[in-house]
């Protein structure tokens, strides 16, 4: 299988939350290093994984109920 090098980012994080391991703050730019940019849609869904981390969240239905969404079944 071959990926190409924009899904290097999206891998590696993944392995992140796939170990459910924190996810690492970048570090600072410096001189020679290349900014990696990530989608906005993944960097949200790290925001959400992160912030659930933070507060115990380890479920959806946890989520869901801090949130106050009715529970349809």
């Amino acid at each position: 299988m071959k990926f190409a090098s924009a899904d290097c980012p999206r891998i590696a994080l993944g392995w992140y939350v796939n170990d459910d391991e924190d996810i690492p703050s970048p570090n600072p730019i410096v001189d020679g290093q290349t900014l990696i940019e990530i989608p906005f849609a993944m960097a949200a869904k790290l925001a959400l994984y992160t912030a659930m981390r933070e507060q115990g969240i380890t479920e959806a239905d946890d989520l869901i109920s801090r949130l106050e969404v009715p529970c349809v079944k």
